[in-house]
């Protein structure tokens, strides 16, 4: 008889503990259901800021890959009618067309090895969505035939400030200001 209402109480011991890891199984399970209904989100359901971050992040990449494609179109694409430059201690302005005359020179004159962020950008964008700032820090390793036309290794770490203006809904760099620390040129 304590034979038969031990084992009884076993069973009811293991049939509570099977039901409650199936209610924990069951409860995992949907768990995990929302978390993978969260990660397919679309970019349609991400907020304006969410959507705005994306977009400069995307065209902070469109730079790399214009660099290194030698894409000045890609590159200039994202400029303002007018750019304003700030660099070397000069404010210059130039339209579109000076602009992808003057990168398509510089694409030209170096071969890129490295084109590559130090370390990620900051993206700051204004309370209306308006505005933006990103923040830049980039190694650049290269080559360039110098003045006597022998080839010269570059590495130059830059950092910058762009100010991105919406304009007919999309995003366009007004203002660039930037410094250069050459880390080596050799021969």
């Amino acid at each position: 008889m304590k034979k038969l209402l031990a084992i009884g109480i076993v069973l009811i011991i293991v049939s509570i503990s099977f039901g409650q890891t199936e209610v924990s199984n069951k409860k995992v399970l949907s768990e995990k259901k929302i978390s993978d209904d969260r990660s397919k989100q679309t970019v349609d359901d991400k907020s304006p800021l969410e959507k705005d971050r994306a977009e400069l992040q995307r065209l902070h990449k469109q730079h790399q890959t214009a660099h290194l494609t030698y894409d000045a179109e890609l590159f200039v694409e994202t400029f303002a009618e007018n750019l304003v430059t700030v660099q070397r201690g000069t404010v210059v302005t130039r339209n579109k067309a000076e602009n992808l005359k003057r990168i398509k020179g510089y694409f030209d004159s170096f071969k890129f090895k490295k084109w590559e962020d130090v370390k990620p950008p900051i993206i700051k964008i204004s309370k209306d969505g308006t505005l933006a700032t990103i923040i830049v820090e980039k190694i650049v390793e290269g080559t360039y035939k110098n003045e006597k036309g022998e080839t010269v290794r570059s590495v130059t770490e830059f950092a910058w400030l762009e100010v991105w203006e919406k304009i007919d809904g999309k995003w366009k760099i007004t203002t660039v200001a930037s410094t250069r620390k050459p880390i080596s040129d050799k021969k």
